[in-house]
């Protein structure tokens, strides 16, 4: 059905609940792993990050292509080199800002005016129906995301250690 389809490999991490105390420090893992994307050389149609806060909160996938015949098994090194460098960079306070201003479409939709809101009426009413199904308050998460600490982000790059993954390589036959 896909005479281009590639093998592919995807590493999932539990994502922490809304509510948990370190849900404003994995966003901004999530959104550093996206951030950096250029230096894995992907091609513009892969989305490295699979993450949906309100459609599936509960997990987060990193899933990159086998290109040129590469190995699956160094795919997946390559991936997992990637993972480790965007958990130990330092934390930049202005990745802080960033970070919000990226979830805050999400998470404060309400918040935007009314032409804004209008374009799009079942996006609006999923997210509200959504946050208060999953308890989130947009407001208080931002503001949550802009105070991330050092410490807080160490804590949360535990959630994408290898040990806390699992993988699974797709081939094609």
């Amino acid at each position: 059905l896909f005479p281009q389809a590639e093998p592919h490999i995807a590493i999932s991490y539990r994502a922490p609940t809304s509510g948990d105390r370190l849900f404003p420090a994995f966003l901004v893992l999530v959104r550093r792993l996206q951030a950096n994307v250029e230096r894995l050389d992907l091609s513009p149609n892969t989305f490295l990050v699979i993450y949906a806060p309100l459609d599936r909160p509960e997990v987060v996938t990193l899933n990159l292509p086998a290109v040129n015949q590469e190995a699956p098994e160094a795919v997946l090194a390559r991936l997992g080199t990637y993972v480790d460098e965007m958990r130990n960079m330092p934390l930049d306070y202005p990745e802080l800002k960033a970070t919000g201003q990226y979830y805050n479409f999400l998470f404060c939709r309400e918040s935007y005016s009314m032409e804004a809101l209008a374009r799009d009426p079942y996006g609006v009413a999923f997210t509200l129906g959504r946050k208060k199904q999953l308890g989130i308050n947009g407001a208080a998460i931002i503001k949550k995301i802009e105070a991330v600490t050092r410490a807080e982000l160490k804590e949360a790059a535990e959630i994408f250690a290898a040990e806390n993954s699992a993988a699974v390589i797709v081939k094609i036959k």
